[in-house]
């Protein structure tokens, strides 16, 4: 095995100039020439590829999935020669995982399950490296969050946090507390949220591209789990962040000092804030966060008794949600909650407004408005 470890990474010395160049742009793999292919023909094509394919994940779902089958392709046809029968089962392994999120990504979960089975048997033929087996882990979590498997998925991720922590391997376990915290954020806990946020805040550089996330996502949690106070604390030492960062940005601004002034009972202030945050996803054609906010204004118009605002924001929903063909389950409960808007006492109609927002990610799912957030 030591063998081929020091093989594979003697084959990466070698052709990390040449790959350098692709990722800038300065050649094209249509250039090079035959001797160049064959020197690239070896496990780290395999992790060149793997590595151009994630990075499509948010614009390109296609070329993910062309990059991460290629790369299986590649792996699956491999002898064992130069580098041993565990380290390949490791490459082959980590492809497999890697073509399953490709899947995930595009909404195929039924391949996703099949390639993610198929990753787990290669890793048992494997070196049961501890990068290797917190990776897949990392990505059947992803695969079991979509699934609302969320108590599966959160176990999965602090197992690969701890394996990651273990190889000294930074930037993966600041990656692993993240995408625990928006599990648990989707799971409705933001207790354990906030703390998970804090745990990878301890690690996340002042210029981290993801500190931004971090601290909005810390502070919806703050807010969510009755810490107005606290919530805003943290958004007004870091609202510089969100200048010059993007007009979606702007728009979950807007939400999240919504959300705050929820939890701090200031509802005209709210109220103001949300409104504007609904229209402006309207405008953009963020269908699915402007219900979300909606329902957030429809709970505020319920608290205080405004029945006909309530009302009138779930025919609105109702309308959107018709055309754009999104799961029957969710009109049908809208339609209650219209009925309810006329006859439940106010507490019992608010309880079910919370229950509806829960429920939104699930039924979203099931219909035609699912999609994959920034955070995949």
């Amino acid at each position: 095995m030591v063998r081929g470890l020091l093989a594979l990474e003697e084959d990466r010395a070698r052709v990390e100039p040449l790959l350098s160049q692709l990722r800038a742009g300065i050649r094209r793999w249509q250039e090079l020439t035959g001797p160049e292919r064959r020197m690239l023909s070896r496990g780290p094509l395999i992790e060149f590829f793997l590595e151009a394919s994630y990075g499509r994940r948010f614009d390109d779902p296609p070329g993910m999935l062309s990059f991460a089958k290629a790369a299986c392709a590649i792996a699956d046809q491999m002898g064992t020669r130069r580098y041993g029968k565990e380290i390949v089962a490791d490459l082959r392994a980590r492809a497999w995982a890697e073509l399953s999120n490709a899947y995930r990504v595009g909404d195929d979960l039924e391949q996703a399950g099949l390639a993610l089975a198929r990753a787990q048997k290669l890793i048992g033929q494997g070196t049961r490296s501890s990068l290797v087996v917190a990776r897949v882990s990392e990505l059947m979590a992803a695969y079991l969050t979509d699934l609302r498997r969320f108590s599966e998925a959160a176990s999965l991720l602090e197992q690969s946090n701890e394996l990651y922590a273990a190889s000294g391997d930074g930037p993966s376990v600041e990656r692993a507390l993240l995408s625990l915290a928006l599990v648990l954020s989707q799971s409705h806990e933001p207790e354990r949220a906030v703390i998970a946020y804090l745990r990878a805040l301890r690690r996340i550089a002042p210029d981290s591209p993801q500190l931004l996330a971090s601290i909005h996502g810390l502070a919806l949690n703050l807010a969510e789990s009755g810490h107005g106070e606290v919530a805003q604390s943290v958004l007004n030492r870091y609202r510089r962040l969100y200048r010059r960062s993007g007009r979606l940005n702007e728009y979950r601004l807007y939400w999240l000092e919504g959300k705050i002034a929820l939890a701090l009972q200031q509802y005209g202030r709210a109220e103001a804030k949300l409104h504007t945050a609904r229209l402006a996803f309207f405008r953009v054609n963020k269908i699915y966060d402007a219900a979300l906010v909606s329902l957030d204004l429809a709970w505020l118009y319920a608290k205080t008794g405004r029945r006909t605002e309530v009302a009138w924001l779930v025919e609105q929903m109702l309308s959107t949600f018709r055309t754009l063909g999104i799961a029957r389950e969710s009109i049908a409960t809208l339609v209650l909650l219209k009925k309810s808007c006329e006859e439940r006492p106010l507490e019992a109609l608010c309880g079910q407004i919370e229950s509806l927002a829960k429920m939104m990610p699930e039924l979203r799912q099931k219909g035609q408005g699912k999609g994959r957030s920034a955070e995949d």
